[in-house]
């Protein structure tokens, strides 16, 4: 649900629609204001490849989520399990996925900056996926925009903007949906805003406040389990093996041969649902806005949301049509809050801004862990009976997480007049965030098997107290990043058609981690915990951490508008995110896991153009580009070296593509939009990765090293993109009848570079229709989601021990209703 009245709409996802930022012109396409170079520009004017969504957009495509936002932005490529659990990437710079365990503590930074207004929301491991509504309009930012929004912003930057207070007039909307999916439960959601002038033209508040409930269509299906015999000697030995391999292989012959373990045989009755995978967006953001003096405003803004997560995303396709198995809850709960604040005036004729926010955010997560039974090398050890492994308890686990961040950021800017020949823009940026990571590894069998709880050992206790009975293993740490920049930006105006833009980034960060890694034992109530085999990070990372690392991130642009419908523009651009630790760095079966792990680098060349014709009728906007990526940081999980995940600078690649999209307004009353992109990624060459990851032949198609070079990134199809149509019909009474058809084709890609946890993800095409009617304040829709029920995979994970399917949400139709009040 979005802020404005119910208008005609017929932009594109490139360019925007009329919006609060321009008026409908009656023959042409409407301009969008973006702020996409720390200024207010028309969007045909940036020399920047942005795509933008209104929030006319927003509202007509029913857009409230992250997943949603997928459809309409080909530039952006995502995978994962779930809301709020998957990583981001722009223009194909995705290497390789991680589990969701461990992964805030293990987890490298993300290549897209994620931005609340002018704040940044980005985090490891998993994407903030804020819920959209009432905002001014959506802004994707492509390729490498390190000099004005800093770390992480290797791939581009993503920047949700609010609408802000109106001190004129008194403004107020609702909107309700209801929905129902095929093989699935039903849907609906409510959102509204309220905008109240306090002071007329000198001080406004606005709230808004929404819940949205989002049926699941995954069923957990009625199962048994018993732990395999792989693994499982009877003379009191582990072998690590995988599933399904003969006893023979996981001992010698004489073992083989003596009598099986005794294994119990669990259930499922207990957590066996349908529909079980449902997700719950609920929160509100308040806003106010004081105009001090004439040019001078203060902004104080709160966010809150809450997302609450039942199952899980996934269904396993051995099993049947979005079908799985799960033998312990699946719960995650995400809360975040957010405060910003900002001044902006004027002084000596200079732009004078300030900004700041703090974001807190807190994940609650278990969920199913029961198959790690089947290759945990150490599983045995801590489930069955100790020595002789002759019986075993309950397989069932479970993994526990807790994590919190915080993030406290300060940037104070200037800017000389935008109308001037010469322009400049600097200013300096603080920024510093902590990450607490507390998650345990619960086995109920170990727990009968006498391990006992432990408080965490080693030099660095983060979070002191005793972890439940069975934690066989936890972390207790504590991740710090802190980062002092200075930027600046100069425009010089060559002739009055040619333009000179550089810019540059100063950076200097500190990283450091704290804490250590625990296993559980049989002795209760030790006083320094159990710290596992180099899990001490006191020990480990002494005079390793904190690092730092100083560095500078460069921009130029020569842009050439030869008339005011034209613009060609070419870019060299870098980016940059920081590097971090490993928990358990040294020797270990052979392999020496790094104690650190150093940054990436990313080198963006970029020929643009965004152009209109037919007296603005038609407008094409698109980019070439071509992006080196070097000593990228991978993550790693390889249990016969580490049961820890840990991450090495890997190998190199680079990104050649094309990204273009198009508006043709071709009556008053039908509209064409479309968009599409194109990208060839290759890993070029292995440079830092250990040869123990390299390919070698005889490597089998799981094993457990890189592709071979010239092999795809991850996640990153040759081609993707949409097509849309709408039409609009205004009778004499006043009613406006509207009907639109939409498309989206992906292409196929892989889901990792490494073997072992590689897939290949079809080809897909998803489609999208509407009807309605609207008046002047109010409209009503009937719309349907994937017309037809396509069963595309759009992700594919291992981390279950089992294969396991993200896919679209079915054939889903609703209804929803929309009200606005404008003064």
């Amino acid at each position: 649900m979005v802020s404005m009245p119910v208008t005609a709409a017929f932009g594109q996802e490139a360019t925007g629609v009329a919006s609060q930022n321009g008026a409908e012109e009656s023959s042409g396409i409407a301009d969008i204001v973006v702020t996409a170079t720390r200024r207010s520009e028309k969007l045909q004017d940036v020399p920047v490849a942005v795509r933008a969504l209104g929030s006319e957009q927003l509202q007509q495509r029913g857009i409230t989520n992250f997943s949603d936002l997928l459809r309409e932005l080909p530039q952006v490529q995502s995978g994962g399990r779930g809301p709020g659990q998957n990583s981001i990437s722009i223009r194909g710079l995705n290497l390789a996925q991680i589990g969701l365990q461990g992964s805030a503590v293990a987890g490298v930074s993300p290549t897209v900056a994620i931005y609340l207004d002018d704040a940044t929301v980005a985090v490891q491991g998993r994407n903030l996926d804020v819920y959209v509504t009432d905002l001014e309009r959506v802004e994707v930012l492509e390729g490498p925009q390190g000099t004005l929004f800093g770390a992480s912003a290797e791939g581009g930057a993503i920047r949700y903007i609010t609408n802000k207070p109106n001190l004129g007039k008194m403004q107020a909307g609702v909107s309700l949906n209801g929905a129902t999916t095929h093989k699935g439960a039903p849907s609906f959601s409510a959102n509204g805003y309220l905008n109240i002038p306090i002071i007329k033209d000198k001080l406004a508040f606005r709230a808004t406040v929404f819940v949205d409930r989002q049926g699941g269509f995954i069923d957990n299906i009625p199962a048994t389990y018993q732990q395999p015999l792989a693994g499982i000697n009877s003379d009191g030995s582990v072998a690590f093996c995988l599933p399904g391999a003969p006893v023979s292989l996981c001992g010698n012959a004489a073992n083989a041969a003596k009598p099986q373990a005794v294994r119990p045989i669990i259930s499922n009755a207990a957590f066996a649902k349908n529909d079980f995978n449902s997700a719950m967006y609920a929160g509100g953001r308040a806003s106010l806005r004081w105009e001090v003096a004439p040019d001078w405003t203060v902004n104080v803004q709160n966010m809150y949301q809450t997302l609450d997560v039942e199952g899980v995303f996934q269904y396993d396709p051995t099993l049947g049509d979005l079908n799985v198995t799960r033998f312990s809850p699946d719960k995650n709960e995400d809360t975040f809050n957010q405060a910003q604040w900002s001044v902006e005036g004027k002084l000596a004729g200079l732009d004078l801004i300030y900004t700041g926010s703090y974001l807190t955010r807190k994940v609650n997560q278990k969920f199913d862990y029961t198959r790690y039974a089947e290759v945990g090398p150490f599983a045995p050890y801590y489930i069955c009976s100790y020595p002789g492994y002759a019986t075993c308890a309950t397989p069932r686990m479970t993994y526990l997480d807790n994590s919190k961040n915080t993030r406290f950021s300060q940037e104070f800017r200037i800017a000389t007049p935008a109308n001037k020949r010469i322009r400049l823009q600097a200013g300096v940026y603080y920024d510093r965030s902590n990450l607490t990571v507390d998650n345990v590894f619960f086995y109920e069998g170990a727990a009968i098997q006498g391990f006992k709880g432990q408080r965490p050992g080693g030099g660095d206790v983060i979070r002191d107290y005793v972890r439940p009975d069975g934690g066989v293993f936890f972390n207790d740490a504590l991740r710090g990043e802190s980062q002092f920049a200075m930027f600046g930006e100069a425009s010089f105006d060559i002739t009055s058609k040619l333009t000179l833009t550089a810019g540059l980034r100063y950076y200097n960060q500190e990283i450091s981690l704290k804490g250590s890694v625990n296993c559980g034992t049989r002795v209760a109530n030790l006083p320094n915990g159990n710290v596992c085999g180099r899990g001490n990070y006191a020990v480990g990372l002494a005079g390793r951490s904190p690092s730092r690392e100083k560095g500078t991130t460069p921009k130029v642009t020569l842009s050439y508008k030869p008339d005011q419908d034209l613009l060609f523009y070419v870019t060299y651009s870098e980016g940059f995110r920081p590097g971090g630790f490993n928990r358990r760095g040294g020797s270990g079966n052979g392999f020496t896991v790094p104690f650190t792990y150093a940054s990436d680098s990313v080198k963006n060349y970029e020929l643009g153009w965004k152009t209109e014709f037919a007296n603005r009728k038609l407008r094409w906007n698109g980019a070439i580009f071509y992006i080196d990526w070097n000593n990228i940081p991978v993550s790693i999980y390889a249990p016969q070296i580490s049961n820890s995940t840990f991450v090495l600078n890997g190998p190199s690649a680079r990104v050649k593509g094309l990204t273009t999209d198009m508006a043709w307004r071709a009556t008053s009353e039908f509209t064409v939009t479309g968009n599409f992109a194109y990208l060839d990624t290759s890993l070029h060459d292995y440079g830092a990765t250990p040869a123990a990851f390299r390919p070698a032949p005889g490597d089998g198609p799981r094993a457990l090293t890189f592709k071979p070079l010239g092999s795809p990134l991850s996640l990153a199809p040759k081609f993707q993109g949409g097509l849309r149509f709408r039409y609009e019909h205004e009778t004499s009474s006043g009613n406006k009848f509207f009907g639109q058809l939409g498309g989206q084709f992906v292409g196929s890609s892989r889901t990792s570079t490494i073997k072992s946890v590689d897939f290949r993800l079809p080809s897909y095409a998803q489609f999208d229709a509407s009807v309605g009617i609207k008046r002047e304040n109010w409209n009503m829709e009937l719309y349907a989601l994937n017309l037809t029920d396509r069963r595309a995979t759009t992700y594919t994970s291992v981390d279950d021990n089992r294969q396991l399917n993200s896919t679209l949400r079915p054939r889903t139709i609703g209804l929803r209703f929309n009200w606005n009040y404008d003064e």
